[in-house]
């Protein structure tokens, strides 16, 4: 259980004179009269996940709208440079308005800044074994710390759009396109997926006080 004191203040009686004793059952009665709000962990958990839910399908219709405007007026050459140049200010303009951190991560990364931590790593391992055995894919939410929640979203190929740079070499990636994508990614692993498959996970970082401030 969260424990919340309603009112932020809690102001001591005494009296001016600094030689008269403090009012302590004007105190007692203070506390007594201040409202103990009980917030069960369950809903603050259930809170912050809709809250993730909501930052997570922001970013990804941002990202979405920005590659296939930069498809139809310039091509897929065009939808590789916002991936490597506009994706970041894009996520990070979400987790500003939110006051969250929002990121992608990925074990096949093509930037090296989203490649998953270890637990990442092993979160999606789980997604990826509920892909196997046919398990519903739902996000899920944890503690990271005290002040920290952990929200996780898994991010599928969803069609030829994610092929056209994340397919395979020659068929579904172009040659010019691979040429683009080792320029700006020598090191990349993001290619040989096919449709549906699990290529990464949204990560939400929530800090907890901004949860309870919802309630």
């Amino acid at each position: 259980m969260l424990l919340l004191l309603a009112g932020m203040g809690f102001s001591v009686i005494q009296a001016c004179d600094a030689q008269q004793p403090i009012d302590r059952k004007a105190v007692i009665e203070e506390m007594n009269a201040r409202e103990l709000k009980r917030i069960p962990e369950t809903q603050i958990l259930q809170t912050a996940e809709k809250m993730a839910d909501t930052i997570a399908e922001k970013a990804e219709k941002a990202l979405e709208e920005a590659l296939i405007t930069a498809i139809q007026q310039k091509g897929v050459l065009a939808a590789l440079k916002v991936c490597n140049v506009n994706a970041l200010p894009i996520v990070n303009k979400v987790s500003k308005e939110k006051g969250v951190k929002v990121s992608r991560v990925t074990d096949r990364p093509r930037n090296p800044m989203n490649e998953t931590d270890s637990l990442e790593s092993l979160i999606l391992e789980a997604y990826q074994y509920n892909i196997e055995k046919d398990i519903v894919q739902e996000a899920s939410i944890m503690r990271e710390t005290d002040e920290i929640l952990r929200y996780t979203k898994p991010i599928s190929i969803s069609g030829g759009l994610c092929l056209n740079c994340h397919g395979q070499i020659g068929t579904e990636i172009k040659g010019d396109s691979y040429e683009t994508i080792l320029g700006d990614y020598p090191e990349d692993q993001a290619i040989g997926y096919e449709l549906n498959d699990l290529c990464g996970m949204w990560v939400i970082k929530l800090p907890v006080k901004e949860v309870v401030n919802a309630l």
